[in-house]
């Protein structure tokens, strides 16, 4: 009985962990679809009753490249006591690409977590030592980290899990690399000349 019971359970986390088939065929992480448009995600996030916030991005250039806090998930928050979630999108035309959550987690969560993801994903090895493990995935263009931090006690350590729509990282570190350049210009306008 324990072991039926086990087996359902963990069923149950794998069909909230990766969600349905969302769009022909297209599969989501946490419910949500990468690559989706920024419309569409806020359209999602109300229909979940989801409290959010969109007024964050990358560096406070938020029309570049914005970022959504989502303070409450009822998706998000089956899988534990959620510390912070972050959806982030690309520029211009804003598209998902990068899910991220983490739950304050004493290993419940991560174990549970851990065995859906070894068991659905092809698994890329880990990173890191003893109190700070990161289990990489990959799910065809999805790169997925499980990131494990053991040090403290019980809701002091924490479980992290990200989805990163791998074809728009490189379009996103180009935009960061622009912003930071803008912002060094911007400091030395403002305070070059007096040097």
């Amino acid at each position: 009985m324990f072991t039926n019971r086990y087996h359902i359970r963990r069923l149950l986390w794998m069909a909230l962990l990766t969600g349905s088939v969302a769009m022909a065929g297209s599969p989501t992480y946490l419910g949500f679809t990468l690559n989706m448009d920024a419309s569409s995600v806020d359209k999602q996030l109300k229909t979940r009753g989801s409290v959010f916030d969109t007024g964050y991005g990358y560096k406070g250039y938020a029309k570049d490249l914005p970022v959504y806090k989502v303070n409450s998930d009822p998706i998000m928050g089956k899988h534990g006591q959620m510390t912070e979630a972050w959806l982030q999108f690309t520029p211009p035309p804003h598209k998902l690409y990068l899910v991220s959550v983490t739950w304050a987690d004493a290993g419940s969560t991560f174990r549970l977590l851990k065995d859906v993801l070894d068991q659905k994903y092809v698994s890329n090895g880990t990173e890191g030592r003893k109190f700070h493990r990161r289990y990489l995935y990959q799910d065809g263009d999805v790169y997925i980290r499980l990131t494990r931090n053991s040090f403290g006690f019980g809701k002091d350590q924490s479980t992290k899990l990200e989805y990163i729509f791998q074809p728009a990282v490189p379009v996103v570190e180009n935009m960061k690399a622009k912003i930071d350049q803008a912002i060094k210009k911007e400091k030395l306008k403002s305070s070059g000349a007096d040097l």
